[in-house]
């Protein structure tokens, strides 16, 4: 993977995807950075913060506690905390 793509976070998609209305394109969001989740906390130790910030907001922000979106969102919580 190119550490390239990660030069200036507050740029990538995901954080406006994260941060989206609607509960599924924060999902997809998530689910797409499950699997980079460990590369992003090597490689962006200084933004841990803020994107726990956004997940964390992301969560209270859901419209329904029981819905699939918010699994996916706590997964990556999970694995960046």
């Amino acid at each position: 993977m190119c550490c390239s793509f990660y030069c200036s976070y507050n740029n990538l998609i995901f954080f406006h995807s994260l941060g989206d209305r609607d509960d599924d394109v924060r999902s997809v969001a998530a689910t797409c950075l499950l699997p980079v989740a460990q590369h992003l906390v090597e490689h962006l130790p200084g933004s841990l913060e803020r994107i726990l910030v956004v997940l964390w907001h992301c969560l209270s922000d859901m419209k329904d506690d029981l819905s699939s979106s918010v699994g996916a969102v706590m997964d990556l919580l999970g694995n960046v905390h």
